[in-house]
């Protein structure tokens, strides 16, 4: 006896022919079945995009049908059926670890209704890419290009920044001799400046050799290309973090460097300053963001008037108050400096847009560190020292404000004091050189009242 096998066949969409069933695919949008061949040889115009796409991208292979029809049916009355994939993915927003995913509003207001009735693609974009923000903005956010929901996004958030992927090892942290030098946390140094013995030469692809050769890099200084620069441009950063006297050591070799090659420095230079700052948590980099809210004007009045609009400091205008207050976590802080302040997509890379700021909080979370970036390149060490050690009180008060207990009578009145100041605003009339002053005392204010006078805009 012969048993009969029976085989289910169906019609291919897209050159007619028989197939079966266990060796075609599904298009809900085709409203039918494809087979091997046609679904790599044969075109379908998308109704959205109006690009012509192999029939795979109409496949139904990523989502529901259920989902699939909810996403395409209210598009059904301008004529728009056949939606391809890479539309269909552009309507949902879904998290790359946990694959929780989201639709995005697909009601229409009458502006909207008129951009999906014209047959400019741009215009139909615009409201896909509209619609996506708005739901990004609320339930999930990017990171290096990747989409998480708010939970996963916190605990990358938490991840990177207790463990940030360029931190320097423990071992390249001495420990601080405060003979002369008051400084206690560790800084990074960098000094931008132009020498003549470099302005012919390719300095782009110099290696540490080459700079040596040329600038005598000085010990405990290293020399590396930096295309922002004029020609004959260096950046000498220090090798390693240094600490109290070793920062005096440091700008007294940087000096000689200096003098002996004659070095000097234009518009395109600057003094960038890196404090460790892996112990800032969200309260600190709250507190930090506080204070330079309150003193980053008259920092700004400081400085020569083409540093004030340069596009490697800009300011923290785009920040509110209110949005710090609005602030109770590390994820919220972090969404709101690449989102608000700085308009960018985080990730660990040195050159995303969101460390060219004056105080810049990018490296905080790839490298561990804080960056102020605000002062103008000066062949006067005395200059950069004094600078360093403001910075230094603006990062000490930023701390304190954040404790609140073992702290003795003196500390705890200063902290309420700045607390009132900074966060609270009690009443408490202050202009910015007494913020100055409250933070690093009258020496601290005098010098910046001297740079004011001397850079009167």
């Amino acid at each position: 006896m012969t048993t009969m096998i029976t085989v289910d066949m169906t019609c291919c969409e897209g050159c007619g022919a028989d197939i079966e069933l266990e060796e075609s695919y599904y298009s809900s949008r085709l409203d039918g079945y494809i087979c091997n061949e046609c679904i790599h040889d044969r075109t379908q115009e998308c109704g959205l995009c109006e690009q012509s796409r192999y029939l795979e991208s109409f496949v139904d292979n990523r989502i529901s049908s259920e989902i699939l029809e909810e996403i395409t049916t209210p598009f059904e009355e301008f004529n728009i059926f056949c939606i391809c994939n890479r539309c269909i993915d552009n309507m949902t927003i879904s998290c790359v670890d946990c694959d929780d995913y989201e639709i995005i509003d697909l009601t229409f207001n009458e502006r909207q209704r008129e951009f999906l009735s014209s047959s400019r693609m741009s215009l139909r974009r615009e409201i896909i890419r509209d619609k996506r923000r708005e739901i990004s903005s609320d339930k999930f956010s990017y990171y290096s290009d990747r989409c998480y929901c708010e939970r996963c996004y916190s605990n990358i958030v938490d991840s990177i920044t207790s463990r940030p992927p360029m931190r320097l090892p423990s071992s390249s942290f001495k420990k601080p001799i405060n003979t002369i030098n008051k400084v206690r946390r560790h800084v990074g140094i960098e000094a931008e400046l132009i020498y003549p013995e470099l302005i012919d030469c390719d300095t782009e692809s110099f290696d540490r050799h080459d700079f040596e050769h040329y600038v005598d890099t000085p010990d405990m200084w290293e020399a590396v290309y930096d295309g922002s620069l004029s020609s004959g441009g260096a950046e000498l950063r220090t090798s390693s973090p240094i600490v109290g006297d070793d920062i005096d050591k440091a700008l007294y070799r940087l000096n000689s460097n200096i003098q002996d090659k004659d070095a000097f420095v234009d518009d395109s230079c600057g003094i960038h300053i890196h404090y460790n700052a892996i112990d800032f948590k969200v309260n600190e980099m709250k507190n930090l963001l506080y204070v330079m809210k309150a003193v980053e004007h008259i920092i700004y009045d400081s400085l020569p008037s083409e540093r004030s609009n340069n596009r490697f400091c800009k300011t923290l205008n785009k920040l509110t108050y209110q949005d710090l207050k609005g602030v109770d976590s590390l994820s919220g802080l972090h969404r709101l400096w690449y989102r608000k302040i700085c308009d960018s997509i985080p990730d660990t890379s040195h050159y995303n847009d969101a460390r060219y700021h004056g105080l810049n909080l990018h490296s905080r979370f790839y490298l561990g560190t804080v960056e102020f970036r605000y002062h103008e390149g000066t062949t006067k060490v005395k200059d950069i020292s004094d600078w360093i050690n403001l910075c230094n009180w603006i990062m000490n008060a930023s701390r304190l404000m954040s404790i609140d207990n073992n702290l003795t009578s003196s500390q705890r009145r200063h902290r309420d004091k700045l607390r009132d100041v900074f966060i609270y605003y009690k009443g408490i009339k202050t202009s910015p050189i007494e913020r100055i002053e409250l933070i690093g005392g009258p020496t601290t204010a005098d010098y910046i009242e001297r740079r004011m006078s001397r850079n009167k805009h």
